[in-house]
């Protein structure tokens, strides 16, 4: 499928939840855990979780309807890096819906991949399966930036499984200290089968952020006759009656 531009076009004044976590040298939006001695001025930004309340403009935020910080321009770059599952249980779209469930997750890993370049972030992208269909390192550059989105755009959902819990434990390894880690997903995986990756990456001080894709068919389950629902991965049936 085509991205939605509409759609990005929407999210690019958005930010990426880096708060005061990112670490580096390169000028960006997210407070640096070095400060120079005389930082200079860049721009205002409204207050987010994670900011600091030192960065806060009190002259400022009282003639505005919301709190404003100062960015300064030895602000660092936050390392982003993007999981887009593509088993097949995301190629499903219910009856009420106007699109698949994988179309819903490639157009949350696009989002992400546009506002880390609106914001000068570098962004990494993971395509995984059964294991990864596709690797991107973390870069800032346009064309890497742009090399992710058509990757992303041209993705399907074919795979029988998804290994998502050996790929967080490769982040847990690889990624920088103080970075953002996405994983875009239906997450149908055992309760507690992510729990020591999700740990180790907390020890590293890497943020997680896990964002589960599900179609409104899927949570109503409003079946008034036996059906039989079928494993979209397996293709194992199973017969289900709603009483």
């Amino acid at each position: 499928m085509g991205l939605d531009l509409e759609f990005l076009n929407r999210v690019v004044d958005l930010e990426l939840p880096g708060g005061r976590c990112a670490d580096g040298v390169l000028a960006g939006v997210h407070p640096s855990r070095r400060r120079g001695n005389s930082p200079e001025f860049k721009e205002f930004r409204v207050y987010g979780i994670g900011d600091s309340p030192r960065e806060i403009d009190w002259r400022l935020s009282a003639r505005r309807d919301d709190l404003q910080i100062r960015l300064h321009t030895d602000e660092t770059r936050l390392s982003c890096r993007i999981v887009l599952d593509c088993s097949r249980s995301l190629d499903f779209q219910g009856e009420n819906a106007k699109r698949t469930k994988f179309e819903l997750a490639q157009m949350m890993a696009a989002a992400f991949i546009v506002i880390g370049g609106r914001q000068n972030d570098s962004t990494g992208l993971t395509l995984l399966g059964e294991k990864r269909l596709n690797f991107f390192p973390a870069s800032a550059t346009v064309d890497h930036r742009q090399r992710q989105l058509d990757a992303v755009a041209k993705a399907r959902p074919v795979e029988k499984g998804c290994a998502l819990a050996d790929e967080l434990g490769r982040l847990a390894e690889s990624a920088p200290r103080h970075s953002l880690a996405v994983a875009v997903s239906d997450f149908y995986v055992a309760p507690d089968g992510l729990r020591p990756q999700l740990a180790a990456l907390a020890a590293r001080e890497v943020r997680c952020l896990l964002l589960r894709v599900l179609d409104p068919a899927e949570t109503a389950l409003e079946w008034r006759d036996p059906v039989v629902a079928v494993d979209l991965e397996t293709g194992v049936e199973l017969e289900v009656r709603p009483d």
